[in-house]
């Protein structure tokens, strides 16, 4: 099994930008696509992390791909009990925006939906 790793201290000590956390994503995703089985995101060193980056790297790969893809693929290492709630919060949250969305769109105002 082929393991990358990728240490988010390379991009700062406090990340709290959405683009460095999409740019994150991306790179996470081509080492996948290139014959990488797992990336090992490290956490190491950080200071402070945002819930908007957390949501643009954590948030919508488990959105786009499923939380058994992200178990599968990912491994989160590394991290505060801070750095750990953050993540959480920001993955509930965007699951829960897209799970809204996705009922919003499927059922008009005028048209409740079945319970």
């Amino acid at each position: 099994m082929k393991s990358t790793p990728i240490l988010l201290v390379k991009y700062g000590t406090d990340l709290s930008s959405r683009s460095t956390g999409s740019q994150v994503r991306d790179f996470v995703l081509a080492g996948l696509a290139l014959d990488t089985d797992t990336i090992s995101i490290d956490c190491t060193g950080l200071r402070t992390l945002s819930e908007s980056f957390a949501d643009e790297l954590f948030g919508i790969l488990v959105a786009v791909h499923g939380k058994e893809w992200f178990r599968i693929h990912i491994r989160v290492v590394g991290m505060s009990d801070s750095a750990r709630s953050t993540i959480l919060r920001a993955i509930d949250a965007r699951l829960s925006r897209t799970l809204n969305q996705g009922m919003d769109s499927k059922h008009s105002p005028a048209e409740p939906p079945n319970r």
